[in-house]
């Protein structure tokens, strides 16, 4: 076992956040591990994969629009 040294308010942090996953703070820090080691990009199944594709291919996510105001002096207002 090692042990490591971190201050209570990132041990409360830490604490709280697995708690709120339901699992315990060994498991969660494990988690956090995983997700952020490059062993974490792990090769997709076909059917992750055929997934992937499918939203891939459903189109783009819609945009927010513009005001109906909006113009170039908004762009380059600060500009002469």
């Amino acid at each position: 076992m090692t042990s490591i040294r971190v201050d209570r308010d990132t041990l409360d942090a830490l604490t709280a956040r697995a708690k709120a996953r339901g699992v315990s703070l060994d498991v969660y820090l494990r988690e956090l591990a995983a997700e952020e080691s490059p062993a974490a990009a792990r090769e997709l199944t076909e059917a992750e994969f055929d997934r992937w594709l499918d939203e891939l291919s459903s189109g783009p996510v819609p945009a927010s629009s513009l005001p109906p105001d909006f113009s170039r002096r908004d762009i380059y207002g600060d500009h002469d």
